[in-house]
Order: structure tokens, then C-alpha cells, then sequence
């Protein structure tokens, strides 16, 4: 079933984003999506520099992706509008990134509002937060939302 793999804020100016775990697992989602010849999107907090060169690398060709700009932790609307335009799948994400307490979780709660027959996975091991006392159990049960 096609994906789309949504990679929020692993820019190096977010120090979560610099855990070499977390760079380990996002890589590896980026391979299996370009195996399975999903889409990707990669979110940008706008002004706060580029996403992990070595994700330009490894996507370099690839013509399932896109880079967007978000002004806020809530990236969603940028997210869906971006998906309309480059006519992305939309009914199963797979979303990945920094900070999950704050942007991840934010745009995966605008997500499951916005986009109302889609299912969301959040991919823990390829999450990481800044916050050492950051919990999971914030994401609250949502039928069409799976922590794997």
C-alpha cells in the first residue's frame, strides 16, 4: 500500500536531531521508503537551517520527495497542502523526527484533524526529544494513530 514517510525538523540546530540513534533510524526509514518507492516529505522549521546533509545524499535523484517550510510546531497544514500538490498518498503516513513532545507531536495531532480517513504511524525508535523527561504517553489513544 503506498506511504508517505513525513520526517519532521532533523535540522542540527535541534540538538535531539543530532543523536546518532536517532539519524541511524531515520536513514533507515528514508531506505526502506525509497525501496518501497514511497513518497517523502521532509519538514524544515523555516529559518532554522537545512535538514542533515546526509539525507540530501540519500535522496539525491529520488522523484517521491519534498521539502517544505513550517512557521510553527504544528507543520499539518503545510504538510497536507504539500501532499495536494505533489498528489503524495495521504491515507497512510509514516511520520519520523525531532521533537516529539513538541513538533512531531503537534503536526501528528494536526494531521489526524486534517486528513479524517488517514492512518498515522509515529515511528518511535526514529523520534528522539530535547526534553530527558519526555514521555510517550502523550500521544493520546486515536484510532487511526499506532506508535511502532
Amino acid at each position: 500500500m503506498p506511504a508517505t514517510l513525513v520526517i519532521v525538523d532533523m535540522q542540527p540546530v535541534f540538538t535531539a536531531s543530532t543523536n546518532p540513534n536517532t539519524v541511524i533510524a531515520v536513514t533507515h526509514e528514508i531506505v526502506t521508503a525509497i525501496q518501497k518507492r514511497h513518497a517523502i516529505m521532509i519538514v524544515e522549521y523555516a529559518s532554522s537551517g537545512r535538514t542533515h546533509s546526509g539525507f540530501d545524499l540519500l535522496l539525491k535523484g529520488y522523484p517521491h520527495k519534498a521539502r517544505i517550510s513550517k512557521w510553527g510546531d504544528d507543520g499539518s497544514r503545510e504538510v497536507v497542502r504539500a501532499l495536494d500538490r505533489r498528489e503524495f498518498p495521504k491515507n497512510n503516513l509514516r511520520v519520523c523526527g525531532v521533537n516529539a513532545d513538541c513538533c512531531v507531536f503537534e503536526t501528528v495531532i494536526g494531521l489526524l484533524s486534517r486528513l479524517r480517513n488517514s492512518k498515522i504511524e509515529v515511528v518511535k525508535k526514529a523520534c528522539n526529544s530535547a526534553d530527558p523527561n519526555f514521555n510517550w504517553n502523550c500521544y493520546y489513544k486515536h484510532p487511526r494513530l499506532r506508535l511502532v
